[in-house]
């Protein structure tokens, strides 16, 4: 049972304090959902939110004004096991091979294949299997990467003016 105050409530629910105040004036939250704490009254998420789901209106849960989020906040995702992280990464090379396809190598394509990886790890994850990945990505020393590498950083003027002759080239 969560125990939450009228403003903790409000945050939670993204309307405001009054918005919540007023809904237990209006008996829309009341008995078991209320629970006195001192001077102060606390409230049941649970049998809040679910007395809230009941008794407000349909324009009232998603009028500009009071627009309440009822809905339960998303569970985390399960950890991958190994078999799943595995199966996920058999698509990589095909991804990687995708990004590292740019020509003119530099530092910026690196971290942006890096990114698009991590990105499609967790993604793919996610959506094959309902998890998420088991533990961080390893941070990569780009300026070390660079330096090993003799690569350098893009200059978005030169990645602007690279856009717009792809752009205009005849296909």
């Amino acid at each position: 049972m969560t125990q939450e105050t009228q403003a903790v409530f409000a945050r939670r629910l993204g309307v405001s304090k009054q918005c919540v105040a007023d809904y237990i004036a209006r008996q829309k939250i009341d008995g078991p959902a209320l629970i006195p704490h001192g001077k102060k009254v606390l409230i049941d998420v649970e049998k809040a939110t679910a007395q809230l789901r009941k008794r407000l209106d349909p324009d009232q849960r998603i009028s500009g004004n009071a627009r309440a989020n009822l809905r339960r906040p998303a569970e985390p995702l399960p950890p991958a096991t190994g078999e799943q992280l595995w199966a996920v990464m058999l698509e990589l090379p095909a991804t990687a091979a995708w990004c590292a396809a740019e020509p003119g190598g530099n530092l910026q394509g690196c971290y942006d294949a890096f990114a698009d990886l991590r990105l499609n790890i967790g993604g793919l994850l996610g959506v094959y299997f309902g998890a998420a990945p088991p533990g961080d990505f390893e941070q990569v020393d780009w300026a070390g990467l660079a330096e090993e590498m003799g690569l350098t950083l893009i200059d978005p003027a030169d990645m602007a003016a690279d856009w717009d002759r792809r752009r205009s080239a005849p296909d």
